[in-house]
């Protein structure tokens, strides 16, 4: 169980911010599925409640949007090059 523990507290909370029609959020999640990865996802169409967590998370609402312990990634850029360095935390499609 200690083995268990101490996987699961080396994962990463990550959360992808996004919106259905964003051309730069289907870029980060083209590359999830290019790797075989995937991460919990937040939809903000319509979501208002979401829509204030992203702010006070990171300061402004802007999609695409990696939440990473807490540590805002905007843009698809820092996104994909977040999840490239750190494939190995994230979970198996």
């Amino acid at each position: 169980m200690k083995n268990l523990f101490s996987l699961l507290s080396a994962i990463a909370a990550i959360t992808l911010y996004y919106t259905p029609n964003c051309p730069y959020c289907h870029e980060v999640m083209d590359y999830l599925h290019s790797i075989h990865k995937t991460v919990p996802m937040t939809n903000l169409d319509g979501n208002d409640a979401g829509q204030k967590e992203l702010q006070r998370i990171g300061g402004e609402v802007h999609v695409p949007c990696l939440v990473v312990d807490g540590k805002a990634y905007y843009g698809s850029d820092d996104a994909i090059g977040w999840l490239s360095k750190h494939q190995s935390q994230l979970s198996d499609e």
